[in-house]
């Protein structure tokens, strides 16, 4: 991959490029409309068509600028064309990859010294400038030189929940503008979303205009680009994946910042798609251009526009669950602070990598469930003759309008060509959200693989089920008897003691009786008032039955304690 660099000076408000004089109209664009909100400083990312007079290059051209202005009071050298109070100038570096990212910290510093000067013929610092970036970045460019100046943290924190939304709609292929007054935020924002889609950084070559379309086989990701064994694996389950996604292809266009004499690019039949950034409310109120949502980067909301897009945008339980634990970890860790470099989390938890990581999962989760839905592997009769139910849908989660609306798209057709089951298959990635709650036949049949049931249809585990069930209500039904045999027999022994009770109280009342009858000596006395002889039928009967009952109830009403008081082994009958 050959990456070419070139870096020139505007003069008075104009692009002096004669190598590449054909682009100039186009930097005069840029160039007027900022320097209407210029402060003391800004940077501004931008995309050019391809360079005809560029030998063997017809791609798009990614540019940076650093805009700076100074009064023309403390200027040590004057020309004739300053006749206003400031003079307002740049430095561009255009690139053929956008690793502009990385020299921009550079290309600030040099910009810097260069006003310092306050002597614009002395080009010296330029050209040191321009020499170091040609040494600085040479081919293959890698993952940290394209991801450097991006700031996904910057990102989640601004949008939060919205965040996984602005994914999701980057894939749709709709028409989408980003509107805020900081230019560098909008492309900033732009750019890491783009990033959040792995190798897509790699592959914008056809961004620059609508009419740019270059036909790149998926083996494109054969081309290791370092990394070592892991880097080759992980380009491997890549292009098994049928990664990086045709976002950008024809008739679609990404412009970081495009000013107002480019909107009729945008109003073009051409122009299917496109996704830009701007400052220019003029945009917002632009009919013709059919906008069909708008992302504020300054209040970090989404308006949408096309009523389609409504729905496809909801997002599921699980999409919340999986965002929510980004956010909450960005936030956690996040100082209200206008430095970015305050920002940069040391720990990989909440950094932009572990970020990045956390997408690219969700991305290969989804991409494998999209296909093993389209095109579910063949399933063979179970050896009872059971026949395979429908293949299950493992795209739910992910919401089935978005789906819908993403089967569609141009970039999908060119994935599901490119794409077979079973390379899917063999990149080890099992289908289904990552934050799916798991149903409870699903539990069931992981746990029958766990005791040796390799290959279970869902017809046996559901026979399984049904079968478990059966015996649990078998065992609650002995229970239930069971429990009510116990209910049965307590009330017997209630009724036994109950009995003995009445038992023991006739035998204490009995004996009572017989104590008092044989204590003492049958002296002539006793025998004369009556008290030893035998009790005849009439009124002294009746009075000692009366006792005898008299002594049961008081049995009976006594408590448990007074039963304890009468020793029975010493009862002799």
């Amino acid at each position: 991959m050959k990456v070419e660099l070139r870096l020139d000076f505007r003069m008075n408000g104009l692009f002096c490029l004669s190598c590449v004089s054909p682009m100039e109209p186009s930097l005069a664009h840029i160039a007027t409309s900022l320097l209407k909100q210029a402060s003391e400083e800004e940077f501004i990312y931008f995309h050019l068509p391809p360079v005809s007079t560029w030998a063997n290059y017809n791609a798009t051209v990614f540019g940076l600028a650093c805009f700076r202005q100074i009064p023309v009071n403390e200027l040590l050298h004057k020309t004739a064309d300053l006749t206003r109070t400031s003079v307002q100038k740049a430095l561009v570096v255009l690139a053929s990859e956008p690793i502009l990212g990385s020299v921009r910290t550079k290309l600030g510093f040099v910009t810097q010294a260069f006003f310092a000067q306050r002597d614009f013929s002395k080009m010296d610092i330029v050209e040191t400038l321009y020499s170091s970036l040609r040494n600085s970045v040479v081919a293959p460019v890698s993952d940290n030189i394209l991801y450097a100046g991006l700031s996904l943290r910057e990102l989640v924190n601004k949008f939060k929940q919205k965040t996984l939304q602005l994914f999701k709609l980057m894939f749709l292929e709709k028409r989408v503008l980003f509107y805020g007054p900081k230019v560098e935020a909008i492309s900033s924002y732009q750019y890491s979303l783009i990033s959040l889609v792995p190798e897509l950084l790699k592959h914008l070559h056809d961004v620059g205009a609508p009419n740019l379309c270059y036909e790149e086989s998926m083996s494109v990701l054969d081309e290791v680009g370092g990394g070592g064994e892991h880097g080759d694996l992980f380009r491997a389950k890549l292009r098994n994946l049928g990664l990086p996604l045709r976002i950008f292809g024809e008739g679609a266009f990404f412009q970081p910042y495009i000013p107002l004499q480019q909107i009729d690019v945008i109003m073009a039949p051409t122009t299917k798609s496109f996704l830009v950034g701007t400052s220019n409310s003029i945009f917002l109120h632009n009919k013709a251009a059919a906008i069909d949502a708008i992302v504020n980067c300054e209040k970090g909301t989404i308006e949408v526009i096309d009523p389609a897009l409504m729905s496809a945008l909801q997002l599921t339980s699980a999409d919340k669950r999986f965002i929510d634990e980004i956010s909450k970890t960005v936030t956690s860790t996040w100082a209200q602070e206008d430095d970015p470099t305050l920002n940069q989390q040391i720990e990989f938890e909440g950094s932009d990598d572990d970020i990045r990581a956390r997408f690219e999962s969700y991305l290969f989760s989804f991409l494998i469930s999209a296909k093993l839905t389209l095109s579910p592997p063949e399933v063979s009769p179970t050896p009872g003759g059971v026949t395979p139910t429908k293949p299950k849908d493992y795209t739910t989660d992910f919401n089935p309008a978005w789906v819908k609306l993403w089967k569609k798209t141009n970039n999908f057709k060119t994935w599901n060509e490119h794409t077979s089951g079973d390379r899917i298959s063999s990149t080890g990635i099992g289908p289904g959200h990552l934050k799916e709650v798991p149903s409870t036949m699903s539990i069931m049949s992981a746990k029958l693989q766990e005791l040796g049931w390799s290959s279970v249809a869902p017809q046996t585990v559901a026979k399984v089920a049904v079968s478990t069930a059966a015996a649990t209500a078998a065992a609650t039904a002995d229970t239930v008897k069971s429990a009510v045999s116990t209910v049965a027999d307590s009330q017997s022994a209630k009724n036994l003691q109950s009995g003995a009770s009445q038992m023991f109280a006739s035998m204490s009342g009995w004996m009572s009786q017989r104590k008092r009858e044989w204590s003492g000596p049958a002296t002539p006395e006793r025998r004369n008032s009556g008290e030893l002889n035998p009790v005849p039928d009439g009124t002294k009967a009746k009075d000692d039955s009366s006792e005898e009952e008299s002594g049961f109830v008081e049995v009976q009403k006594a408590e448990p304690e007074a039963f304890e008081e009468v020793n029975f082994a010493d009862v002799k009958i």
